[in-house]
């Protein structure tokens, strides 16, 4: 299969708006570097900027490229009134292989480590495990989710406060499985990892595998799905629009002590959640924060 790949050249304050602005439209994937992936051994980014891309599928129901770079344009103009600097704001498009993909990702990712006792690795890296290390072995292939963005890392950083042995987990929106690897590792019995993309799914599965966990199961479905237990713990890193119509049935899913971790919210959207969660018997117990982004910690 080959891709469109959208690069935008912006500034460090305005990557994470302009990855989400790119996942809303439907990226399967994202990378960020100091060069444009079309260039790499020749040009960079003007200094203090970084290009972001995004790669769509060729598929009878993607949309063109050159309506992805005027849609996209678009949105980067109305970032300056959320106080963000776009900087060169050049949005450029090429096509490109999976192969390609595959090598512009794996030269700009390696080992991560997400508060004191975790360590992402790409599967194709070897890394020295330092004592207590929890390392997780992953390939995100065009799933999203490797521990680099502030919203997944939030979620993994909290997973290692609240998940507990013996723990049921509902990961919704999987994408690459980290979240449900990285719970699996961390003690939880049961996980359950669901993502309405067929690819996420086949990615998460590969993911359990990999690092040969157990009582993991992904599958296809969407927020709708009728569930098989309560769960002690559910991870939800979609978007804040998502979240809201989602919040009304949130309480039901969990036990009476359950909590949620919802990610995935701008900070400017932070009250369209919480404004959904009234009413539920749910309240925010934590926020946590990081740059633009905020991940709730929720429970009865």
């Amino acid at each position: 299969m080959n891709w469109w790949e959208i690069n935008i050249h912006t500034t460090a304050e305005a990557q994470e708006a302009v990855g989400e602005i790119l996942r809303s439209l439907g990226a399967a994937g994202t990378v960020v570097s100091d060069r444009d992936p079309g260039q790499l051994s020749t040009v960079r980014a003007e200094p203090q900027n970084l290009v972001v891309s995004a790669y769509y599928p060729q598929v009878d129901q993607s949309p063109r490229p050159d309506s992805l770079v005027k849609t996209v344009q678009e949105r980067l103009r109305k970032l300056p009134q959320y106080g963000l600097a776009v900087g060169p704001g050049r949005v450029t498009w090429r096509e490109v292989a999976e192969r390609d993909w595959e090598t512009a990702w794996q030269a700009f990712w390696h080992p991560t480590r997400v508060g004191p006792g975790m360590v992402i690795v790409p599967s194709w890296e070897e890394y020295q495990p330092q004592a207590g290390d929890l390392v997780i072995k992953l390939d995100p292939g065009m799933a999203f989710g490797t521990g680099t963005h502030p919203t997944t890392r939030m979620c993994l950083e909290i997973l290692q406060t609240y998940c507990r042995t013996g723990d049921r987990v509902l990961d919704l929106g999987t994408g690459s499985g980290i979240l449900a690897v990285a719970a699996a590792l961390l003690g939880a019995r049961e996980v359950l990892a669901v993502d309405v993309d067929p690819v996420a799914v086949r990615v998460a599965e590969q993911n359990v595998v990999r690092n040969r966990v157990t009582g993991v199961l992904a599958r296809q479905g969407d927020l709708n799905d009728d569930f098989p237990w309560p769960a002690d713990l559910v991870l939800a890193n979609i978007t804040a629009e998502v979240l809201a119509g989602f919040s009304p049935r949130l309480r039901g899913l969990l036990t009476a002590a359950g909590l949620a971790v919802l990610g995935g919210i701008i900070a400017e959207r932070v009250g369209l959640v919480q404004e959904a969660l009234a009413g539920t018997g749910l309240i925010v117990k934590e926020r946590y924060q990081e740059g633009e982004w905020v991940t709730l910690v929720v429970g009865a």
